[in-house]
């Protein structure tokens, strides 16, 4: 009879251990895949602690190729993050939160149509 429940316990403790290896396998990359459409909104910057920013009671991640950019488009310093500017994102959703691609500083919240168009390629 105790061989039973040894081998039982072999066998959750197993299928455990393959559920969390591919849990750890799928966040080395994108979590929702490369084809998870991206996130726009708008709000106001609350805080920032390290890679983490805190938008409209939303947090999310910062990266080193996160772009922070004024209205004209042009880059400028994350420095210029302060708690209380409007800001337009867009983030892309991964396991461990939605990471920033880009950052807008805006002087004031803007409508749907004028924020989608700082989103858009010109080129286009």
């Amino acid at each position: 009879m105790r061989t039973r429940q040894c081998g039982k316990g072999v066998s959750v403790w197993i299928g455990a251990m393959v559920f969390v290896i591919g849990i750890v396998w799928l966040s080395g990359g994108r979590a929702l895949g490369e084809d998870a459409p991206p996130l726009y909104f708008q709000g106001i910057f609350m805080e920032r602690q390290g890679e983490r920013l805190v938008i409209n009671e939303r947090t999310l991640l910062m990266t080193k190729t996160t772009q922070v950019l004024s209205m004209d488009k042009k880059p400028v310093s994350a420095s210029r993050l302060v708690p209380g500017q409007w800001v337009a994102v867009e983030a892309v959703p991964t396991l461990s939160g939605p990471q920033v691609k880009t950052i807008y500083l805006l002087p004031q919240r803007q409508n749907s149509t004028e924020m989608l168009e700082l989103f858009t390629d010109e080129s286009e």
